[in-house]
């Protein structure tokens, strides 16, 4: 996993529970004297919350396909990881 990767996981995670803070809790935003309504929070909870799940489950399939190829390798089938039997040229 990338470090900046990592990162934007945090910062997804922490936008999404900042925001969830503010839910629970009423906190009242005001911009420029603009009262930001709660559902406004409610949006950008889902979309952060779901950009930090997604971006989540793509590193943890990234790294479970590479330890797969990689036991692969050591168990004995040499094979390249991508390799497709039917694509062989025999």
């Amino acid at each position: 996993m990338k470090p900046i990767t990592n990162l934007a996981i945090a910062i997804f995670i922490l936008i999404t529970v900042m925001h969830l803070m503010r839910l629970v809790f009423g906190w009242e935003v005001t911009l420029n004297g603009l009262v930001i309504p709660m559902w406004v929070s409610v949006m950008a909870l889902l979309i952060a919350g779901a950009l930090a799940y997604f971006l989540w489950r793509e590193t943890y399939i990234q790294i479970a396909f590479a330890l797969s190829a990689q036991r692969d390798f050591v168990a004995g089938d040499h094979q390249h990881p991508l390799h497709f039997g039917f694509l062989s040229h025999t």
